[in-house]
């Protein structure tokens, strides 16, 4: 009987804990959409659906990693080349984990900043109605497979609804273009571990998927530019430098794929960088201003 009794129990315990669950989600108004494990595209979700963006709308689209939502400035780049663009990078995402977008038709221009982490494996775990869905119930039964996500999602809403620069990583602080800036150097919580980070080593067969998913891709859209960004120079190798110039040359035969090689790229000091690959607002800056030129050098803007 007792057997019985702490089994009828445990599952009162369990219903009553969905029941709250389920009401909290309903009545606050997080609401934030739960689309994967990374807080940072579910954010992305979020301020796509908020600001009713239209990815038919926008001839250039920016995807990619961290790399590209914290080194590229969307409204700069826009305002220079006089074409709207629209920024769906998150942390942690690589090239494949873009495939179920509709932005892969023929008049699309698609531009990605990596570095050595975007050609190894992705990180995201997709949920139900990922890219991104509106269906509230889908959204509620991805909270019950992944509530400590959710509840990071939580925590890092609330911290973000406290006006502020984009000091920390964990800022998810959009421009109207999606991408994310970060403060100065000086301003910038550091961590130092960060900061001395070396490279990902990245295999063969990472580098062989890679650039076989550009290329498939590539007879989907209109061109394909991909930026290879630099980093601090104490963490530079010549050995990498080699692997950049090897995907460079695999790619440059395909003609609607432009790669621009800016791993080698000298003019950058420690100020420009928050870490061992992220720019500082000031470096952002710099570093937009050369891909601007560089932009314009393939003709693909003209």
């Amino acid at each position: 009987m007792k057997r019985f009794l702490s089994k009828t129990g445990l599952y009162l315990l369990i219903q009553l804990t969905f029941i709250l669950v389920f009401v909290y989600y309903y009545t606050s108004n997080l609401d934030i959409p739960f689309y994967s494990n990374s807080i940072s595209f579910n954010a992305k979700a979020k301020f796509l659906i908020k600001n009713h963006i239209q990815l038919e709308n926008y001839p250039v689209v920016v995807i990619g990693s961290s790399m590209s939502l914290n080194n590229l400035d969307c409204v700069y780049l826009s305002g220079k080349l006089k074409q709207p663009i629209i920024n769906l990078s998150s942390w942690g995402m690589t090239f494949d984990d873009f495939d179920a977008f509709d932005i892969w038709e023929k008049n699309k221009i698609i531009l990605t900043n990596v570095n050595f982490t975007d050609i190894g494996l992705s990180a995201i775990i997709k949920k139900r109605g990922y890219p991104y869905s509106e269906n509230k119930l889908l959204n509620f039964t991805n909270i019950l497979t992944d509530f400590s996500t959710y509840k990071a999602e939580v925590d890092t809403r609330l911290i973000d609804s406290v006006p502020k620069i984009n000091d920390f990583y964990r800022s998810l602080k959009f421009d109207r273009s999606g991408s994310v800036l970060f403060t100065e150097r000086h301003d910038f919580q550091i961590y130092p571990t960060r900061w001395n980070q070396k490279q990902q080593e990245v295999s063969a067969g990472d580098i062989e998927r890679f650039i076989s998913g550009v290329k498939q891709k590539s007879l989907l859209v209109k061109h394909i530019i991909i930026s290879f960004s630099p980093s601090r120079r104490s963490v530079y190798s010549s050995n990498d430098s080699k692997t950049v110039k090897l995907i460079q040359n695999q790619l440059k035969s395909t003609p609607n794929i432009s790669f621009i090689d800016n791993y080698d790229a000298v003019n950058f000091n420690d100020d420009d960088f928050v870490d061992f690959c992220h720019f500082s607002n000031s470096g952002a800056k710099k570093y937009n201003e050369l891909l601007y030129s560089q932009l314009l050098a393939t003709r693909v803007f003209n």
